[in-house]
């Protein structure tokens, strides 16, 4: 459910991207030079969001009609990602070969350029030190923000890693991917910083104002600030190149993100259904199709105001909620001393801090950090509405798909139906009834008996995998 929420809003942004890029190709670059430019541009030009009588559109207007060029980016969005996926490997295998290494290489560049431009210092200075603000370390809004953003760059309580993460061997180094891949989110995250921050300190520096006046965050960042930043740039063509660097950037991250958690949402059916196992291509384009029907709702004027919701109770409650789940399932029913067990036995694998820290974590630590964010923000959201926006659109957008409908779908019978010793049972007869699939499957197209070994749950793989956690790690 986290996988389609998030999908769902996070390709109309993508939409928005397709959008830049096409203009991107325009000399002069239609937005401007000035921030003030730029947001005429992104809420009158592409979100449309301009009445008849030119003040900007709210939700007490209602939710307005279709903005059609937006529909159509958000139709072409879908279909490319159904096109990456339909095909499993022969698409998905290839196509991560040129999205994941490729953004990689746009930001070292975008880092480098940035860092020789006047006043960049400056702004890499407000990114590195900490006493330029110090107050936000000790504030939980920064820290909740924080860990959204672990979330998302993770893709955590989505189902995309425990996906990935089935399609592994027997004898993969689990530890090692861990490692890799963990390391591997922050430094990205570290390094793109640089790069943000220095073209922040450049654009402050013709704009003859400080940083922390032009810089921002979210969509005002990457849909206003940056791309009148790039419409500073001296050179001819040079505005023009870097605005494309940049969405093409945004597009193929998003391509990747898109790929993942629609394979994650469609991987549960097809893992516990034959005809869709048998049937793949249809199962992902009739999610492909809800997905576009549900996001039409965010192609209208008040779509922003709806993706915005969207994406701030998906963040801070369905996903910590999500987390304090599989956190709860993994270290008590499980149980977590038994997956440390197993890891060692079949990987070989025993980092010195995971038989005794890991363990503790996920029973104690962490469903306990999630809980206090998790509570945190619900105190918060009750005694003031987020954004100041209407109760009505709140609980529309917000509280009922973000918290009330997987609270009564997914865990009221969990908690008050079922005992945990049942959930204990299904859990494990899940896994083994995956372990046979791959078994017999295993049996009849080498026609020989299977391994009694294969039935370690944690060595199942998937027959309907898109995407191996080995070529992830290579990639990474």
């Amino acid at each position: 459910w986290a996988a389609f929420m998030v999908v769902s809003y996070y390709n109309v942004i993508m939409a928005w991207s397709l959008q830049y890029l096409y203009y991107s190709f325009q000399t002069p670059l239609p937005w401007g030079s000035t921030t003030k430019t730029a947001e005429e541009f992104f809420f009158g030009t592409v979100l449309r969001m301009r009445g008849s009588d030119g003040e900007l559109w709210t939700l007490k207007d209602g939710m307005g009609p279709l903005n059609w060029p937006l529909l159509l980016s958000l139709l072409g969005q879908w279909a490319l990602i159904f096109i990456c996926v339909f095909k499993l490997t022969k698409t998905v295998q290839w196509v991560v070969t040129v999205t994941v290494p490729l953004p990689f290489l746009l930001i070292a560049v975008m880092t480098i350029y940035g860092l020789t431009k006047e006043g960049a210092s400056s702004g890499v200075m407000a990114y590195i030190n900490p006493t330029n603000n110090p107050g936000a370390l000790l504030s939980l809004d920064a820290w909740v923000d924080a860990c959204g953003q672990i979330f998302f760059g993770l893709s955590l309580s989505t189902a995309v890693m425990i996906g990935y993460s089935s399609h592994q061997a027997k004898d993969s180094k689990m530890v090692r991917n861990t490692w890799i891949i963990a390391i591997g989110n922050s430094m990205t995250s570290i390094v793109a910083g640089f790069a943000v921050f220095a073209l922040l300190g450049h654009f402050a520096f013709i704009q003859n104002e400080s940083v922390d006046s032009v810089a921002s965050s979210g969509y005002i960042l990457s849909f206003q600030t940056f791309p009148a930043t790039f419409s500073s740039f001296s050179g001819k063509g040079a505005p023009q190149a870097f605005s494309v660097l940049f969405f093409l950037t945004l597009l193929l991250l998003g391509i990747d993100s898109a790929m993942s958690l629609v394979e994650a949402v469609c991987e549960a059916f097809i893992d516990n259904n034959t005809f869709c196992r048998k049937h793949v291509p249809l199962v992902v384009f009739v999610f492909c199709s809800i997905g576009f029907l549900f996001s039409f709702i965010m192609a209208t004027k008040s779509g922003y105001y709806v993706l915005d919701i969207l994406d701030h109770f998906s963040s801070t409650y369905l996903m910590l909620m999500g987390g304090g789940l599989s956190a709860f399932v993994v270290g008590w029913l499980y149980p977590a001393d038994k997956l440390v067990r197993q890891v060692r036995e079949n990987s070989g694998e025993d980092a010195f801090w995971l038989p005794f820290l890991w363990a503790h974590m996920i029973k104690f630590f962490t469903p306990l950090v999630l809980a206090l964010l998790f509570g945190y923000n619900f105190v918060r959201d009750c005694m003031r509405p987020y954004n100041g926006y209407q109760h009505w659109a709140l609980v529309c957008f917000g509280w009922i798909p973000c918290l009330v409908i997987p609270t009564l779908a997914f865990g009221l019978p969990s908690l008050f139906i079922e005992k945990p010793s049942q959930i204990r049972s299904k859990l494990q007869l899940a896994c083994t009834k995956r372990a046979s699939h791959q078994r017999g499957t295993k049996t009849e197209e080498g026609g020989g008996d299977a391994n009694p070994e294969d039935e370690v749950v944690d060595t199942v793989r998937s027959n309907t995998s898109v995407v191996t956690m080995d070529s992830l790690t290579h990639e990474v």
